[in-house]
């Protein structure tokens, strides 16, 4: 089992952020994000602390041509990442993470659901967790505008069968939201368990996490629902099917590589986390 302590370890002197947006046709919308994490990070962008890695993976709209002007103006802080083949938004933030310089990672996506101050907010308590995700329904959270009442009960739903599969899960109540942070040290540990590149690869994330005793913390956002160019609310029906067969999948991977016995002694997971 890997100790807490090793997981604490940094080296305060190189400290960086890189900040992960998997973008796949998000041409109406990644212009007002980038200018808003512009915005609130121009302090460390002068430094050249933070960077923004943009991975657009077979895009067949103007997202690389949008990006790649941000990148010409601010080379130092924008890092276009474009992939010919069409990978899925897992498969994406995992090639973003590789090439991150970053000790702290953040991954968000495209539409910036929440304000960048609670950004920072989180990365000021990054000093005392491994992993911070962000929550639409954990105490303190809020969500405007109400979302419809099918894409609220796709996410709920979804939330409740991933707990009752994933017993060390039970106490998450947001797998899904698209804000989390993790530092580099945990990546390197957890990246060999990584194997689901869809959409359910945040519950794959979170289960190898806590399998290597991270410190947990689920914070409460408030989330700002965006329906306009959203991929889920136009394919509820069909991602529920594919999120399902991919948490199966990563079910089944745990079960073996529990008895494999591999890595930190088995798959017997002791969260250390904050209610």
């Amino acid at each position: 089992m890997v100790s807490g302590e090793s997981l604490q370890e940094r080296n305060e002197e190189r400290e960086q952020i890189s900040i992960v947006i998997p973008a796949r046709n998000e041409a109406t919308r990644i212009s007002s994000t980038l200018e808003a994490l512009m915005d609130i990070f121009s302090r460390d962008v002068k430094s050249k602390k933070v960077e923004i890695i943009i991975v657009m993976p077979g895009c067949t709209d103007d997202t690389p041509k949008i990006v790649n002007n941000f990148a010409k103006e601010h080379p130092w802080l924008i890092k276009p990442v474009l992939i010919d083949e069409d990978i899925e938004k897992g498969g994406a933030l995992m090639k973003g993470m590789e090439i991150a310089k970053g000790d702290i990672l953040i991954l968000l996506d495209a539409d910036l659901p929440v304000e960048p101050t609670e950004i920072i907010k989180a990365i000021k308590m990054m000093e005392k967790y491994d992993l911070i995700l962000g929550s639409r329904y954990t105490y303190g959270a809020k969500i405007y505008p109400k979302p419809s009442y099918l894409r609220l009960l796709f996410s709920k739903s979804f939330n409740i069968i991933v707990r009752l599969l994933f017993q060390e899960l039970r106490n998450i109540k947001d797998t899904q939201c698209g804000v989390k942070l993790l530092s580099r040290r945990l990546f390197n540990m957890i990246k060999p368990l990584l194997m689901i590149t869809g959409f359910a690869f945040d519950v794959n994330l979170i289960c190898a996490a806590i399998k290597f005793n991270a410190r947990v913390k689920e914070l409460g956002v408030t989330w700002r629902h965006n329906e306009y160019g959203s991929k889920i609310s136009r394919h509820i029906p069909k991602l529920a099917l594919k999120m399902l067969l991919e948490i199966l999948k990563l079910k089944v991977y745990l079960r073996l590589f529990n008895k494999r016995g591999t890595g930190s002694g088995g798959y017997k997971p002791r969260p250390r986390r904050d209610s």
